[in-house]
């Protein structure tokens, strides 16, 4: 089975991709910086590519 077909494993395949700590740098910022607002998958990935130097290319479209 990919990941990709289990519900979690896009974002294991992100935290992979970009490694642990940036992962979970990047959630903490989301987290904080798009509280108590809707975030866009724009936001999304817009902050993402802030956080890491990684190409996310390889990302599903969907996360989730």
């Amino acid at each position: 089975m990919e990941l990709s077909t289990h519900p979690c494993g896009s974002w294991k395949e992100m935290r992979d991709l970009v490694g642990g700590d940036t992962f979970f740098a990047f959630i903490f910022a989301y987290a904080q910086e798009f509280a108590r607002q809707i975030a866009t998958a724009d936001d999304f990935f817009a902050l993402l590519e802030n956080y890491s130097q990684a190409d996310i290319t390889p990302l599903p479209p969907n996360m989730g």
